[in-house]
C-alpha cells in the first residue's frame, strides 16, 4: 500500500470552534468583503509591502492542486486572529495565535496509490510586510476545534479533511492571505481581503 504525497503533505484543523472569538478579529469568506479600490496621491510614494504581494482568489474558493497523477482540492475559508485568547501565550515575545479553517479534499490517486496524505506544514498565514506565521508546533484545549492533528493523517478518494490550523503569529497584525507550500513548489494564496 503506497501513499500518495502529491509532492507536499496538505493540511487541515476543524471547521467549529468550542470557543466564542472574544473580541477577535474573524475574516471569513462570506464575510470578506471584495475590494480592490486603490487611492490615488498626489505625491510619490513606497510601495507599501502589500503592494507587492499578489492576491490569490478569496477566502472559500477550492483550488485544484494535482501531482504525480494524485489530484486535490485545497480552500483556505477564513482567519482569526487573535484566537485562544485563553490558551497559554505564545513563548516567542510580541507573538500570539492566530488560526485558519482550511480544507483538503482527495479527488484522484494516482497509480498504486490507495490514499492521501496531508499534514498541516504546508499551510501559512502571510503578512503585509513579507513576514509569515507558521504552524504551531504544540496544541492546547482552548485552540479552535476541531483542530486538526499535528501528526500525519490519510484520506481516500471523495473524502475531505476540514479544520483550523492554529499558528504563532506576529501579535497586533492582520493576515493578508492563507497560502499553501508543497514541496515541489506549488504555491496557493487566498486573499484576505
Amino acid at each position: 500500500m503506497r501513499r500518495a504525497l502529491l509532492a507536499v503533505p496538505l493540511l487541515l484543523a476543524a471547521c467549529g470552534s468550542t470557543e466564542t472569538p472574544n473580541a477577535a478579529t474573524t475574516i471569513a469568506a462570506a464575510t470578506s468583503p471584495a475590494s480592490s479600490t486603490v487611492a490615488a496621491t498626489t505625491s510619490p510614494a513606497a510601495p507599501s509591502p502589500s503592494s507587492t504581494i499578489a492576491a490569490g482568489p478569496k477566502l472559500g474558493t477550492a483550488q485544484p492542486f494535482s501531482s504525480d497523477g494524485s489530484s486535490a482540492r485545497l480552500t483556505a475559508f477564513s482567519v482569526r486572529q487573535p484566537t485562544a485568547l485563553k490558551a497559554p501565550k505564545p513563548q516567542a515575545a510580541g507573538m500570539e495565535w492566530a488560526s485558519a479553517d482550511v480544507q483538503v479534499c482527495a479527488d484522484v490517486l494516482g497509480p498504486n496509490y490507495d490514499y492521501l496524505y496531508v499534514t498541516n506544514d504546508p499551510w501559512s498565514l502571510v503578512y503585509a510586510d513579507g513576514t509569515t506565521a507558521t504552524p504551531s508546533s504544540v496544541t492546547y484545549q482552548q485552540f479552535d476545534a476541531p483542530e486538526y492533528p499535528i501528526t500525519d493523517r490519510t484520506i481516500k478518494v471523495g473524502r475531505c479533511i476540514r479544520g483550523w490550523v492554529t499558528f504563532t503569529a506576529p501579535a497586533g497584525k492582520k493576515a493578508t492571505m492563507v497560502e499553501y507550500q508543497s514541496r515541489d513548489g506549488n504555491v496557493f494564496d487566498w486573499s484576505t481581503e
